[in-house]
């Protein structure tokens, strides 16, 4: 197999099967009406049978983790595959997943026979289930519900019991409907406005707020449309659904990250990463079995029709002059499918406006440029007449994930850096702040290519496969983009390339890493192509749907201390208030994590900074006793996570409102004053000629504001002042030994 593109974070390599000695047979039908349908099941079962060969073979061949597949193994599996059928728990009885449990020890046997049966028979399970509650919801959503009644009910599906009868199981959708009551009936009364109430009190009837009976009333009716729309896009669920669903399950044994993508998610995957994407520029969503647009992506073909506006209701999709096809209850893929397509074409949109005429809306597709992905940069000062410093945000470490000339992104991450910072010098800037708050990860060569750019030339991370094989991926370009002082911003959510980033820097001495411990993400995924594995055997006809790709953990990567970052991180050299303290979103928080481990240090050449760390924790620590925003940080996390342990509420109509005021009336004075915190000048380093001016005026004029308001980034803007303020040269010391 030969390797196109290495990438970290969700993913990591794009790979080309050229030879693949998978033996598969297609499968006979067990039940057949129709020579149709027989058909069907053949095409199915002999699909299923490549997957599962596929897959099996990548992971015993190639997974990180050595697992070998027995009746344990399937066990867990089952475990996992039922709680995503059921999470909340609140379709299955004990007696069905008795039923299913019948079938754990063979979940390892399916696969390697290619028969998934478990997954059909969970998944018509699931639908005839979901037919039986949904009379249950409707019936009980016809009648008011008693909210003064003494009950309680347990929130977290986790912490719940699958219910022993159906009786049992009915009370436990009351007892959740009620509660969904009880939150509409809540929030219409908190928005109310002053104004509202003023009119009422003049005798406008349109204004009058409603009784409790009156909202409780409309929230049953409201409930009773979404969960129709919910029941119904359960009955369309689809064999391949299901099939996606069983493998997800079952490779999740092997580790958190690996997974199995059919064509539709692999598709989403590479818009994510390259930042691209031939379409209208529309995002949408489903909201009561109804397609309905959030939001028109500034510069986009959308924007630039002008017609389609958030809030519009898509009925029907055409292709040019074809005829339209109805989207009305369909699954959101299967409309974002019917939007998307070739640079060029024109898809028409049959749309409902929200005050109710319905109109024809063509729209000629183009890019759409995902802006937010892209880094941005700016000059940042305490007060206007203070020294200027550098701010780069980088969201993603993005670029051509697709592996062909001009099918991909056209923007790298470190090539985008690295222009933003010739423009941020010419401004003599003392120093960097380089912001990867919230970067999930991306392309591990921008990683390693943006790392480069601080140091002469030297290692910046190895890893490790399940043989013990070695690899140091280094920085070969003996020059540098920025020799000044730099502080690395990490928090919880940045992960993967983001941690190699920040581990590098720090290891070598040349930044200072500010923030909280990262997310711990420490491993490399590859993606093997199962279609194109498949057809080097000449197995699956052109004209025969799709397999899809496997996400495989193939990789550790290490520091070049020898550590890897996996469960522990990057921890920061000066902490900052983490507000996301009262989450488990860490990798530890998975289960199944592969575990921490070491290796030995790699050579590489250290740095002495001018820079006093003691002395900048010291300075940090005495501005951060006295910062009133990250006071109220802290004891907003304390508060969140107070509420996260109450999992058990009280359904009574008085006391469930008071609650809810209690907690909405503390966030609200904990919430974060808006501040202009710093001046802040907008480096615009590349400018994309296809959005207009004044599309590209308001979308700074956003950042900008959300930049100066944010106490974070003020306090790393102190720590690089007083960096700055101790020199900024740094000398090669001593080398490690390897």
């Amino acid at each position: 197999m030969k390797a196109v593109n290495l990438l970290v974070g969700t993913v990591i390599s794009l790979i080309m099967a050229v030879g693949n000695p998978f033996l598969a047979t297609a499968q006979s039908p067990t039940v057949s009406t129709s020579q149709g349908e027989w058909v069907l099941a053949r095409s199915e079962g002999q699909r299923e049978t490549l997957l599962a060969e596929g897959i099996l073979s990548l992971l015993r061949d190639r997974h990180l983790r050595k697992r070998a597949l027995n009746d344990a193994t399937s066990q867990t599996a089952f475990d996992l595959f039922l709680s995503s059928l059921d999470p909340r728990k609140l379709y299955f009885t004990q007696a069905d997943v008795n039923q299913l449990r019948q079938y754990q020890d063979q979940l390892d046997d399916q696969l390697a026979s290619g028969r998934l049966d478990l997954a059909h028979i969970a998944g018509a399970m699931k639908r005839r289930r979901a037919k039986l509650v949904s009379g249950w919801v409707e019936a009980r959503l016809q009648q008011p519900f008693d909210l003064n009644r003494a009950e309680r009910l347990e929130t977290k599906g986790k912490t719940r019991a699958f219910c022993s009868t159906d009786k049992v199981l009915q009370d436990r959708w009351r007892r959740v409907l009620k509660r969904e009551v009880l939150a509409f009936m809540h929030r219409e009364r908190t928005q109310q406005t002053p104004k509202a109430k003023d009119d009422a009190k003049d005798g406008a009837e349109s204004s009058v707020a409603k009784t409790d009976a009156e909202l409780e009333a409309d929230a049953r009716t409201k409930l009773l449309k979404r969960y129709q729309a919910r029941f119904d896009r359960l009955a369309k669920q689809t064999a391949e659904d299901d099939v996606e669903q069983f493998l997800n399950a079952f490779v999740q044994v092997y580790d958190p990250h690996t997974g199995y993508l059919s064509p539709y998610r692999k598709q989403n995957l590479d818009i994510r990463m390259s930042g691209s994407l031939e379409g209208i520029g529309a995002l949408l969503r489903m909201e009561e079995g109804l397609v309905k647009v959030q939001r028109i992506v500034p510069g986009s073909a959308s924007w630039r029709q002008g017609q389609l506006k958030a809030e519009d209701i898509i009925l029907a999709v055409a292709q040019g002059n074809e005829e339209p096809v109805d989207v009305v209850d369909a699954r959101l893929q299967d409309v974002v499918q019917l939007i998307r397509g070739r640079k060029g074409t024109i898809v028409k949109l049959s749309v409902r406006k929200p005050e109710g005429n319905i109109v024809v809306v063509p729209i000629k597709r183009d890019v759409v440029r995902l802006e937010d992905t892209y880094a941005k940069a700016a000059i940042l000062k305490q007060d206007p007449e203070a020294a200027p410093f550098a701010y780069i945000h980088l969201p993603k470490f993005y670029g051509n994930v697709r592996g062909r000339a001009g099918k991909g992104a056209k923007r790298q991450a470190a090539a985008d850096i690295q222009q933003a910072l010739v423009q941020l010098q010419h401004a003599q800037v003392r120093g960097l702040i380089l912001d990867v708050r919230g970067n999930s990860g991306g392309l591990l060569q921008e990683a390693v290519r943006l790392s480069g750019l601080f140091i002469k030339k030297g290692p910046i991370v190895a890893t490790r496969d399940a043989d013990g094989r070695k690899k140091v991926l280094r920085d070969k370009d003996p020059g540098i983009a920025f020799d000044g002082p730099i502080v690395v911003m990490i928090d919880r959510f940045s992960a993967s390339a983001s941690e190699i980033l920040a581990a590098a820097l720090q290891d070598y001495g040349r930044a200072v890493v500010v923030g909280s411990t990262t997310h711990g993400k420490g491993t490399v995924q590859y993606l093997y192509s199962l279609d194109r594995a498949v057809n080097s055997a000449g197995r699956l006809r052109p004209d025969e749907t799709r397999l899809g790709t496997l996400k495989l953990t193939r990789y550790q990567f290490y520091r070049i201390n020898g550590d890897s970052t996996q469960l522990h991180g990057v921890t920061p050299d000066i902490e900052l208030p983490d507000q996301a303290a009262h989450l488990d979103a860490g990798e530890g928080a998975k289960e199944y994590a592969i575990p921490w481990n070491t290796i030995e240090p790699v050579r590489y050449a250290m740095l002495t900074p001018s820079w006093d760390i003691d002395r900048l924790r010291t300075l940090s620590g005495s501005r951060q006793a006295n910062n009133a925003a990250f006071a109220k940080v802290k004891a907003q996390s304390e508060l969140l996570s107070k509420r996260r342990e109450e999992t058990i509420e009280d359904l009574r109509k008085g006391v469930w409102f008071k609650q809810r005021k209690q907690e909405l009336e503390a966030l609200e004075a904990l919430k974060l004053d808006d501040e202009k915190r710093f001046t802040v000048e907008p480096v615009p380093y590349a400018i994309d000629e296809g959005v207009p001016a004044d599309t590209r005026a308001a979308m700074e004029e956003e950042w900008v504001k959300n930049v100066q308001d944010d106490p974070w980034l003020e306090e790393a803007l102190h720590i690089l002042a007083d960096m700055a303020n101790n020199g900024s040269e740094s000398n090669i010391v001593h080398d490690q030994k390897q």
